[in-house]
C-alpha cells in the first residue's frame, strides 16, 4: 500500500512549505490597542466572561458574584452533594466491564470496546452557568445585580462522554416514534400550516419548567425500559444499556472552583443522550396525562419541553386541562399561554388568517419570530472567513423566512430587520440586495411551477396536492411520519462511534439550554464569535475543534495509506450506508460525517442543500464517499488544495479502494474571541513563576541524599538540569532541557492537567495536586550540546539517587 501511494502521488516538500507559507498570510483584524485589551480581558481574574442564556450577548460578570449564583445552585441538597475525590475512576472500571460482557456477547467488536471505554486518564467535568439576563431583573436571585444561571456541565473527554453517545443511538430512534413528535421548524410548520380553525378555536402553547432538572430517575429509568419493551430489537443489549444509563444518571460528578460535586437529581447534565432521554420520559407522561382528560387537544405537538395544540371546547375547559396536566406529576408543572388570534413557537409565530365567511374559512399561517434577546450578531464582514461564508450567512437566514412565512409581505418584513442588523456589520447593500432577488426568484418558480402541476392534476381527477410556498422538500416530513429504528442504521450509527467519528461534537454536551455563541461586538465592534446559520455552501460543520491539519508530506502519506488500509477488507461494504460516509481509521478524520449531498466549507462545487436546487448528478459522483482534507483557513490554500486533490485521484487509479473516494478541501475557523475570553473552567492556568524557587541545597528526603546548588538560576534560564520536587512527600524529579525553566514547567503543567502522559513525574500530581510542586535550577551553560547537557542530567540523578522508587525518574531515564 505503502508503495502504492509513493507511486501515484507527487506531493514535494516544496508543496508542503508553500502550504505552510499560506498560514502567513492572514493580517489580524485587531489593531494593536485592542490586541492588548484583548490581553487584560484574558487575564483579568476579577472577572468572568460568559454568553447569555439567550440571545447573542455577552455577559461580563463579577467573580464574586458569579461564585456566589454558581454556589446558591450547587448548595441544593436535593439535587447536590459534595464530594471529597472525583468518582470518575470507579465509573470508568464499572463502564468497562459491562462493555467487556457485551462485546463477548457479539454486540460490539473489539474495535468499538476500546473506543467506548474511553481515555484512561478522563478529563473532569466542569460545572459553569449562562446568565439568563433576559429576566426581569426584579426577579433575579439578588435584584439587578446577580440575574440567574442556567446550569451547564462540559462533559468533553470525560469517562463516559463516548458511553453516552452509545446510549444515544439507540434510545434516539425510539424518541421520535411517538404521536406528538416535532423534529424541527419546518415539521412544525408542515402540520399546522392552512389547518382550519373556527372562531372559537384556541390556540396555546405550554412550557414545561425546568423539566430536565425534575425528571426522576427511576421514573426515567422505568420510560426507557417501557420504550425498550414497545419496540423490542434482537440487535439491542436492552439490559447492558439499562445498567450504563443508571451509572451515567447517578454516578454524573463534576468539579467546580477546585471542589468536586454530584448530582443526585434529575438528568446527568451534559450528557449527550440528554434530550433523547427527556423526550422519552415526556412522550410516556403525556400519554399518561392525556387520558387523565375528559376535554383533550384537537391537535397536540412536543418539541422537547415546548408543547403547541389547539384546543376546540373553550376556556373553562382548557383552564381544567392545564390543571389535570400540572396534578399528574409533583415535579412536572407546565405554563401555558392561549389566544384565538396568534401565538409564539419555537422561532415562528402562529397566527389565525381569513374569515369564516371567505371561501377559505379561518386557516392557520406562520411567519418569523424573533425573539426580544435577539441581536443578530451574524458574523462581521471583516472576519477572517472564506468570501463565500458571507453570502451563505444572508442567503440561508432568507431562504429560511420563505420558509417560515406564509406571506410574502412577511418575509420583506423579516429580511429588512436582517439587513439593518448586517448593513452595521459591514455588509455591503449591493450585495444583500442581490442575494434577496435571487432567494425571491428561486422561490416564486417554484410556487408557480407547483401551482402549474396542481392545475394538471385536477384536470386528471386526481387529488390536487397542497403546495407550501418555499417548501419544496418532497414532503418527506409529512403528518404522522416516524422514523423507523432499522439495525443495519444502529450498527453503522456504532461503527461510526467506534471510529472516534463524531468526537468534534462538543456542542452537543451543553444540553440544557445551552446556546451557541454567535458574534459579538466586545471593542469597536471588531472581536467575532462563532458563526451560526450559515446556510448554502458556506458552513463547515465537519470542521470542528477536534479535527487537526495535516501539517507536512509524511503527514499526508500516512493518512491516505491509512484511509486506504481502513477502506480494505471486511470494513469496506459498510462505506456506502444509509446516508452516512464513514471513514474507517480516526487517524484520517477526527471528526469527519460525510454524506450524499453534505456541502463543506472551502468546496463551492455542491450545492445540494440550498432550497430550490435540482441539479442532476452523476450517479457515479453522487454516491462517492467524500473524505474532507481539513486545514485552518487561509485565503492562499486554493492552489495547494488543487494538488492534494490532483495527487488523490491519481491514487485512485492505482488503489482499487480509492476509486469510490472524492477529497475536498474543508476548513476549520480561526480562534475568536469567544475562544480567547470563554472558559467552561473556573480554575486559572498555573503560573511557571508560581512554583519557581531558588535554592542552595537539595535533599531527595526518600533516598536520603542530597548536594549543593553552586549556581543562581532564573526562571528564563536556559540550557539548564533542573529538580521538581513535592513538598508533601519531597518525591524529585531531574530533568533537564534547551529551553528556559519557564517554558519546560508549562509542558509539565499541559501534561499534569490533560492526563494524557502516565509518567510518575506527571501522575503523582494527580493525587499530591499543584500545591505541593516547587521547581529549582540546578546547574545551566550555554554552551552545552545535547549530548553533554543529558550527561550532567545523569550525573544529578545518580547523585540524588531520583530513579524509582527512590524518586520520580524512570528507570529508562538511566544514562548507557
Amino acid at each position: 500500500m505503502a508503495r502504492d501511494w509513493a507511486a501515484a502521488t507527487s506531493i514535494t516538500d516544496q508543496h508542503v512549505q508553500t502550504y505552510h507559507h499560506t498560514h502567513t498570510d492572514a493580517t489580524d483584524n485587531l489593531s494593536i490597542g485592542e490586541q492588548r485589551a484583548l490581553k487584560r480581558l484574558q487575564q483579568n481574574e476579577r472577572i468572568i466572561i460568559k454568553p447569555a442564556d439567550k440571545g447573542s450577548m455577552i455577559v461580563i460578570m463579577d467573580r464574586t458574584q458569579y461564585i456566589q449564583e454558581c454556589n446558591r445552585q450547587l448548595n441544593n441538597s436535593k439535587h447536590y452533594i459534595k464530594l471529597t475525590h472525583t468518582l470518575q475512576y470507579d465509573t470508568q472500571l464499572l463502564q468497562r466491564r459491562i462493555l467487556q460482557r457485551i462485546c463477548e456477547e457479539g454486540y460490539i467488536n473489539k474495535r468499538q470496546l476500546a473506543f467506548l471505554g474511553g481515555p484512561d486518564q478522563p478529563r473532569p467535568r466542569y460545572f459553569y452557568i449562562l446568565p439568563k439576563i433576559h429576566k426581569d431583573p426584579e426577579s433575579w436571585p439578588v435584584p439587578h445585580t446577580i440575574p440567574a444561571g442556567r446550569p451547564i456541565v462540559s462533559d468533553c473527554d470525560s469517562e463516559s462522554y463516548q458511553v453516552a453517545k452509545f446510549i444515544d443511538c439507540y434510545l434516539n430512534p425510539l424518541s421520535q416514534r411517538h404521536d406528538s413528535y416535532v423534529k424541527d421548524t419546518y415539521d412544525f410548520i408542515a402540520k399546522v400550516r392552512g389547518r382550519e380553525v373556527s372562531k372559537d378555536t384556541l390556540i396555546f402553547t405550554m412550557d414545561v419548567s425546568s423539566l430536565y432538572t425534575n425528571i426522576d430517575i427511576d421514573l426515567g429509568m422505568r420510560a426507557v425500559e417501557g420504550a425498550f419493551r414497545r419496540f423490542p430489537d434482537a440487535a439491542r443489549p436492552d439490559e447492558a444499556i439499562l445498567e450504563l444509563l443508571h451509572i451515567n444518571l447517578t454516578r454524573n460528578d463534576f468539579l467546580f472552583n477546585g471542589e468536586f460535586y454530584l448530582q443526585t437529581h434529575g438528568t446527568a447534565m451534559g450528557k449527550t443522550f440528554a434530550p433523547s432521554y427527556a423526550n422519552l420520559y415526556m412522550a410516556e407522561w403525556e400519554q399518561t396525562a392525556l387520558r387523565k382528560c375528559q376535554f383533550r387537544p384537537t391537535l397536540y405537538l412536543r418539541f422537547l419541553d415546548d408543547i403547541f395544540g389547539i384546543f376546540e371546547h373553550g376556556e373553562e375547559h382548557f383552564r381544567e386541562f392545564v390543571q389535570t396536566l400540572n396534578t399528574h406529576h409533583q415535579s412536572i408543572k407546565v405554563t401555558s399561554t392561549v389566544s384565538r388570534e396568534s401565538v409564539e413557537f419555537l422561532d415562528t409565530v402562529v397566527f389565525v388568517t381569513g374569515s369564516e365567511s371567505e371561501s377559505g374559512g379561518r386557516r392557520l399561517a406562520t411567519k418569523v419570530h424573533f425573539k426580544s434577546t435577539d441581536t443578530h450578531a451574524l458574523l462581521h464582514r471583516r472576519s477572517y472567513h472564506p468570501r463565500h461564508t458571507f453570502k451563505g450567512i444572508v442567503k440561508s437566514q432568507i431562504i429560511r423566512f420563505w420558509r417560515i412565512c406564509t406571506f410574502e409581505e412577511d418575509v420583506d418584513k423579516a429580511t429588512g430587520i436582517l439587513f439593518r442588523a448586517l448593513r452595521s456589520r459591514g455588509y455591503p447593500r449591493r450585495l444583500l440586495r442581490h442575494i434577496k432577488a435571487t432567494v425571491r426568484r428561486s422561490f416564486l418558480s417554484q410556487a408557480h411551477e407547483g401551482d402549474r402541476q396542481d392545475t394538471q392534476h385536477r384536470k386528471t381527477g386526481t387529488i390536487a396536492r397542497t403546495l407550501t410556498i418555499g417548501d419544496n422538500r418532497s414532503q418527506q416530513h409529512t403528518h404522522g411520519a416516524r422514523a423507523r429504528q432499522d439495525n443495519t442504521l444502529v450498527n453503522n450509527t456504532l461503527t461510526s462511534i467506534a471510529q472516534g467519528l463524531g468526537g468534534d461534537d462538543r456542542s452537543r454536551q451543553h444540553t440544557q439550554g445551552a446556546r451557541v455563541i454567535q458574534d459579538s461586538t466586545l471593542i469597536n465592534n471588531t472581536l467575532t464569535s462563532t458563526v451560526q446559520g450559515l446556510g448554502g455552501g458556506g458552513r463547515s460543520r465537519q470542521c470542528t475543534q477536534g479535527a487537526r491539519a495535516i501539517q507536512d508530506s509524511t503527514l499526508v502519506n500516512n493518512t491516505l495509506t491509512l484511509t486506504a488500509q481502513g477502506l480494505a477488507g471486511e470494513e469496506r461494504s459498510r462505506l456506502h450506508t444509509q446516508g452516512a460516509r464513514a471513514i474507517q481509521d480516526s487517524t484520517v478524520v477526527n471528526n469527519t460525517l460525510t454524506s450524499k449531498g453534505q456541502v463543506l466549507g472551502g468546496d463551492n462545487r455542491s450545492q445540494g442543500h440550498t432550497h430550490g436546487a435540482r441539479a442532476t448528478q452523476d450517479n457515479t459522483v453522487d454516491d462517492m464517499t467524500l473524505i474532507p482534507f481539513v486545514q485552518t483557513y487561509s485565503k492562499a490554500l486554493g492552489s495547494f488544495n488543487s494538488i492534494v486533490r490532483s495527487n488523490f485521484t491519481r491514487l485512485g487509479q492505482r488503489v482499487p479502494e480509492f476509486q469510490a473516494c472524492r477529497l475536498i478541501g474543508a476548513y476549520r475557523k480561526n480562534r475568536n474571541v469567544r475562544d480567547f475570553l470563554v472558559r467552561a473552567s473556573l480554575e486559572k492556568k498555573e503560573k511557571p513563576l508560581e512554583f519557581f524557587v531558588h535554592a542552595n541545597f537539595i535533599y531527595n528526603t526518600v533516598s536520603g541524599r542530597g548536594r549543593p546548588i553552586t549556581q543562581k538560576i532564573e526562571v528564563h534560564t536556559t540550557n539548564v538540569v533542573y529538580a521538581i520536587q513535592c513538598k508533601c512527600c519531597g518525591a524529585t524529579y531531574i530533568g533537564e532541557t534547551r529551553h528556559s525553566i519557564d517554558i519546560r514547567v508549562r509542558q509539565h503543567l499541559y501534561h499534569i492537567h490533560k492526563r494524557i502522559n502516565k509518567a510518575r513525574a506527571y501522575t503523582h500530581f494527580h493525587t499530591h495536586t499543584l500545591e505541593h510542586l516547587t521547581v529549582m535550577g540546578l546547574q545551566s551553560d550555554i554552551s552545552w550540546d545535547t549530548k553533554t547537557r543529558k550527561q550532567v542530567e545523569w550525573k544529578w540523578i545518580k547523585d540524588l539517587n531520583t530513579i524509582n522508587p527512590w524518586g520520580l525518574n524512570e528507570r529508562s531515564e538511566a544514562h548507557p
